[in-house]
């Protein structure tokens, strides 16, 4: 799949990942949830600094 993004729009996606949604992810693994739970949420978090590798890339 496709997505065409402005400029704009990329900065603000990489900006977002960077200082709020994985930061607030790691503050939730380090809570003590769930095994089960901690490992969902350690995989998303890998796959978001995934995606954000390629949003740097294609600048």
């Amino acid at each position: 799949m496709l997505i065409n993004l402005e400029k704009k729009e990329r900065d603000l996606l990489v900006t977002e990942l960077e200082e709020t949604t994985i930061p607030q992810i790691r503050v939730l693994v380090a809570s003590g949830m769930r095994k089960k739970s901690r490992d969902e949420l350690k995989e998303d978090e890998v796959a978001l600094k995934a995606v954000l590798e390629k949003l740097k890339q294609a600048a």
